[in-house]
């Protein structure tokens, strides 16, 4: 599954600490329903800043996805880090939960190279890496392999500088089935039996942002009323009977995975 979101996610926040605590509930989200990657689409908005805005979430995301123990390496120091210590543990299997798995740093490239993952000392690969790569080792015998893991492991973030209407295509291009979120959408439990046909692996989820919905962002992109539904699979309100006015997007995102983890068709 992936998971789009627009640049101007959180962006309403003055306080830093409170933004830093929003991304860090995406993250929590993300993890604890498996989402293999993490979008940020361009929601244009000069007074919000958007652009800065989602270098800012990427930056975040980046720092929270990556394995603690490998921080010091993989993370150079940053100025707008200085709220990570609101961000909570992620604590998915790559955060060295697996048994059978870690990641780990490349210290020293070669043949063979040496590799730290968390343990007292860097392990030894009989293989020829490169320097400064970060790599997936498998528990051997006596030792690590490199190796991919199996099922979920961690996420991808990708920022890109497209609008909505520009990642709905090319999602279409790659056969995804879009899934749109939004209090104007059906009603999950009226269409359960559509959801139930999606596999979790095709699976893309779009959201809008707290004060201007997935309609509203779609029609800024030049996009006109009855050519909405020809870019979404499927537009869902997982949230009937709302008794706010807003639904943040991390409280619509965790909502929405929740319903549609016990919903969508998991692959073996």
């Amino acid at each position: 599954m992936e998971i789009i979101i627009p640049s101007t996610f959180g962006g309403e926040e003055r306080d830093s600490k409170l933004f830093a605590f929003r991304v860090g509930q995406l993250a929590r989200a993300i993890g604890i329903f498996g989402v293999r990657k993490i979008i940020i689409y361009r929601d244009y908005d000069q007074k919000l800043h958007d652009k800065n805005n989602a270098r800012k979430i990427e930056k975040f995301l980046r720092y929270i996805e990556c394995p603690p123990y490998l921080r010091k390496f993989l993370i150079p120091f940053d100025k707008e880090l200085k709220e990570a210590n609101v961000l909570p543990a992620l604590q998915i299997p790559s955060h060295g939960y697996s048994e059978d798995f870690r990641e780990g740093y490349v210290l020293k490239g070669g043949n063979p190279s040496f590799v730290f993952c968390g343990l007292k000392e860097p392990v030894e690969i009989p293989e020829k890496l490169e320097k400064g790569k970060r790599v997936t080792l498998k528990k051997t015998k006596n030792s690590y392999e490199i190796s991919e893991a199996k099922g979920f492991w961690t996420f991808e973030i990708e920022n890109i500088n497209l609008n909505l209407k520009e990642i709905l295509i090319q999602k279409k291009q790659e056969n995804k089935i879009i899934i749109g979120t939004s209090r104007y959408g059906e009603n999950y439990q009226d269409v359960k039996n559509k959801i139930e046909k999606i596999s979790f692996e095709k699976a893309v989820v779009v959201f809008g942002s707290a004060w201007r919905g997935l309609y509203k962002i779609i029609k800024n992109c030049g996009v006109n009323e009855n050519q909405i539904n020809h870019f979404f699979d499927i537009i869902v309100n997982f949230v009937p009977n709302q008794n706010t006015k807003t639904v943040r997007t991390e409280e619509a995102l965790t909502i929405s995975l929740g319903i549609l983890n016990t919903i969508l068709k998991k692959g073996k």
